[in-house]
């Protein structure tokens, strides 16, 4: 796997989770600890591109860049791709939207969301733990610690708001992976988005980190060569 890939994580977790497709090397971007930048009165900034463009421009590579986004961090990945042109694009667990709204029907009710920041002010380790259950995972509670509270909800906040409309075309070669039973967001959001953007889509076995299942992981890390 190519050195130059930059990769965005998702809420609540280490963006190295993904270390299984895009190894040590990669440029690995938390997205948790962007949110405050962008979000203002539980509203998304309208230049907040811009405005994350040059928050981790230092990290960008400088040459033959690829960039990747999962989950939360698909929304980062596709909306900086039109400003760093990078060579190729991987979107893994990829939507337009992560609630459900006008011409979307994919995805939790909005309501899900406001519950999840509720319940995060009264007790965050319930909410992380439920969460990643959902996703599948079982040794990942012990990293409750990691974030505050105000940071999950203001990613949240972000989730509950983001819609990548109107959808422009990928910049450039795009694939997109998708577990079947995935909990959190749905495999039809990511064909949704297929569908509306041109871009090569595969459904492969397993939940919301289908990627750390060792057959997925050499799939995707193939696919992307």
């Amino acid at each position: 796997m190519s050195s130059n890939w930059l990769v965005f994580g998702g809420w609540s977790l280490p963006p190295d989770i993904l270390s299984p497709i895009f190894g040590n090397n990669s440029t690995y971007i938390d997205v948790n600890s962007l949110f405050g930048d962008i979000i203002i009165k539980e509203t998304i900034r309208e230049n907040w591109d811009e405005i994350l463009f040059n928050k981790i421009k230092h990290a960008i590579p400088s040459q033959d860049i690829n960039i990747a986004g999962w989950s939360t961090g698909v929304f980062f990945a596709y909306a900086l791709s039109e400003k760093i042109k990078p060579q190729k694009m991987a979107l893994l667990s990829a939507s337009p939207s992560f609630c459900k709204r006008d011409g979307f029907i994919f995805g939790p009710d909005r309501g899900v969301v406001r519950a999840m920041r509720r319940q995060l002010k009264r007790n965050k380790f319930s909410v992380l733990e439920n969460f990643q259950q959902q996703c599948g995972l079982k040794n990942h509670t012990g990293l409750s610690d990691k974030y505050s509270v105000k940071e999950l909800d203001l990613g949240l906040q972000f989730l509950e708001n983001i819609y990548l409309h109107p959808l422009q075309k990928p910049v450039c070669p795009t694939l997109l992976f998708h577990g079947k039973e995935d909990a959190i967001i749905p495999c039809e959001a990511g064909e949704f988005l297929a569908r509306e953007t041109g871009a090569a889509n595969t459904i492969l076995p397993g939940g919301h980190v289908f990627f750390l299942e060792a057959s997925n992981a050499l799939f995707v890390r193939n696919a992307l060569i």
